[in-house]
């Protein structure tokens, strides 16, 4: 698998780029580095912090360049993104396996794995607005596990 942390800078870079400038080199360069992750088949839900970090690159991509995508990329980056969230709402209501028990802990795991996917809620909520509500509801009830190491 690709380095995600270079990933995930790398596309904020050109989000970014593109917002300030509408160039499209960026959200070309940018897809490019996301289509890599559209084209696996499992984002590592052995490893939730991957599908949680995937899934905020997608995320912005998406929505940051949304208007630079035909309809194909937005459908296979949305698909993509809906099957993340599918799966973490099956988490939460405990009918997959956890197999690294981040949902209800407070270290790190819970920032990156709750706030990716209440990311990836919000940049596909108008896709499945129901499902995207439960699991962005879901992330934000259980980042507060997290919020006593910070007192």
């Amino acid at each position: 698998m690709k380095n995600i942390g270079e990933s995930m800078d790398r596309v904020m870079d050109l989000g970014l780029a593109y917002l300030l400038t509408s160039d499209t080199r960026y959200s070309d360069r940018a897809y490019a580095e996301v289509n890599e992750f559209l084209q696996m088949t499992d984002w590592n839900t052995q490893s939730y912090l991957d599908v949680a970090e995937i899934s905020v690159i997608v995320s912005i991509a998406y929505d940051w360049m949304y208007d630079a995508w035909t309809q194909t990329q937005k459908e296979a980056m949305s698909e993509k993104l809906l099957n993340a969230v599918d799966y973490t709402n099956k988490l939460y209501k405990g009918q997959v396996p956890d197999p690294n028990g981040w949902i209800h802990v407070s270290n790190n795991w819970n920032a990156v794995c709750n706030g990716g996917m209440a990311i990836a809620s919000m940049a596909v909520m108008t896709e499945d607005t129901a499902l995207c509500s439960e699991v962005l509801k879901c992330a934000l009830e259980d980042l507060e596990y997290l919020l006593p190491e910070f007192a």
